[in-house]
């Protein structure tokens, strides 16, 4: 910018003096880019809200529900058998054909151990036992295969919460109860039974167990409302005829965030394969992932179109404006002035405009966020009532930032060029 002596100051209020003035004699131009850089803004702020919210809904129910490591009876590392190393004497056997693993019990060796040490652990706020075994529900002329999760009450609460998530009489009657049962309300309404019913429950070896419902449970994860049974784990242990045997350990941690760190790390010291929830979900997480690239390819290019948009607004208007400038230059107005003068309308329209939008945003988000959703798939992953918007700081200031960089950059090309202008050429060029 121009400064000479005391007067340094005044080529930026005459700037912006003159940026005011120009935008107020053509207050449809304004508008126009004003309204550009409002739908960039609003738009790109309820998408990113629905996306985040999903994305947030998604984790938390999943973590609700589920332990955030869980560590299995699958050997972290299988041996490689000897008939099946690449041997050094090329006569000798190559390969097995239809080979059969070594046999090895279902279950956790040093179980209580393994327990102790995880819950010793300052990072860790719960670790409980767990055994599943699947059987055949029997429920008049229907059979139903359903997966009988065996579970210590209290320490499954502390981990998954189940004692909120019964729809219908009381979890904790697990506890107390012989043979008592919790059931997802998906197979509740699958089979037509409730809270005092009685079930026959087929094992795999044949053998008949008849379990009264206690509870009706719903997780909000429908893979498991339709198809899990809850029991106690001395119970389950009698279905599957493994006395005193766990197939799994469910973990809770203080930062879910660190599971897959936590699941390697319990691989390593244990030699049972351990999984996070992020691993469990992978397949749900990588299309979050997808969706999130696609829709922001597609904001990229609104923010694209409205930048060049805003950049042809403010180009049309120096070219309808050039004896004008020509004239200001003649008057003793700098080449900078006159540059700094289209920046700060830029930055005038920025503002409005990020301000409006923002508004307009959350009048959306909150619209959105009342849309009611009635669903009757069983197949969706999880139970959804209605759209979840995230409202964060850091998502308004992104969505802010975003149009005013957007109104800033666009005009900066525009700019130059009516500093560039050179009073004589205008004049001679008519």
């Amino acid at each position: 910018m121009e400064r000479s002596g005391s007067e340094g100051v005044v080529p930026v209020k005459l700037a912006i003096y003159l940026a005011i003035r120009s935008m107020w004699a053509d207050k449809g131009t304004s508008l126009l880019l004003t309204a550009s850089v409002v739908v960039a803004v609003s738009v790109f702020l309820v998408l990113s809200s629905l996306l985040f919210g999903f994305q947030q809904e998604f984790i938390t129910k999943t973590v609700g529900v589920s332990p955030h490591v869980r560590i299995t009876s699958e050997v972290a590392e299988q041996p490689l058998q000897p008939a099946n190393r690449v041997p050094a004497d090329p006569n000798s056997l190559q390969a097995v054909l239809h080979g059969r693993g070594p046999d090895r019990p279902d279950k956790i060796r040093g179980d209580k151990d393994i327990i102790s040490q995880i819950r010793s652990q300052d990072s860790v706020t719960a670790a409980a036992p767990n055994l599943t075994t699947n059987v055949i529900i029997r429920s008049g002329a229907i059979s139903y295969p359903a997966v009988l999760y065996g579970c210590l009450p209290d320490a499954e609460n502390d981990i998954t919460g189940l004692y909120n998530k019964a729809v219908k009489g009381a979890v904790q009657e697990l506890k107390t109860r012989d043979k008592a049962l919790a059931v997802g309300r998906g197979v509740a309404g699958k089979l037509g039974v409730d809270v005092g019913d009685t079930l026959r429950l087929t094992a795999r070896d044949g053998s008949a167990y008849l379990f009264r419902i206690v509870a009706v449970v719903n997780t909000g994860i429908t893979s498991q409302d339709n198809a899990r049974l809850w029991a106690n784990l001395r119970d389950v242990q009698t279905v599957a005829g493994q006395s005193d045997e766990i197939t799994s350990i469910s973990i809770k941690l203080k930062d879910y965030n660190q599971a897959e760190q936590y699941a390697a790390s319990y691989s390593k010291l244990f030699g049972y394969r351990a999984e996070s929830w992020q691993q469990a979900n992978s397949n749900m997480l990588d299309l979050l992932k997808i969706i999130f690239a696609n829709i922001y390819f597609v904001l990229a290019g609104l923010l694209l179109a409205a930048g060049f948009g805003i950049y042809n607004i403010f180009g049309m208007t120096i070219i309808n404006r050039r004896r004008e400038i020509a004239i200001m230059q003649a008057m003793g107005v700098g080449r900078s002035t006159l540059g700094w003068t289209y920046l700060f309308q830029g930055l005038l329209v920025g503002l409005a405009g990020v301000f409006t939008g923002l508004l307009l945003g959350q009048l959306g988000i909150i619209w959105v966020e009342g849309i009611e959703i009635t669903t009757q798939n069983q197949y969706q992953p999880m139970e959804v009532k209605g759209f979840t918007m995230l409202q964060q700081w850091w998502l308004y200031a992104g969505s802010g930032g975003i149009g005013l960089v957007l109104s800033l950059v666009s005009a900066v090309l525009p700019a130059w060029r009516a500093g560039a202008l050179h009073p004589v050429d205008v004049i001679r060029g008519g």
